[in-house]
């Protein structure tokens, strides 16, 4: 499934392959992800439908 993010950390509108079975498993929502972009990172919610409901930048998380 095709999302798409706005990076917190440089800007960039990127496109992000999301799989459905992602949140399978997932035992509370939102379920955080760390995604890799360039030469750093930053971090999604996802609700149950993998849907993304916040762009979260790394400081906010660690």
């Amino acid at each position: 499934m095709k999302r798409y993010a706005k990076c917190p950390v440089c800007g960039i509108r990127t496109v992000l392959d999301v799989p459905p079975h992602i949140v399978e498993g997932a035992k509370r929502f939102p379920y955080t992800i760390r995604v890799k972009h360039k030469d750093h990172y930053f971090y999604i919610n996802l609700d149950s439908n993998a849907w993304i409901t916040d762009i979260l930048h790394p400081e906010l998380v660690e």
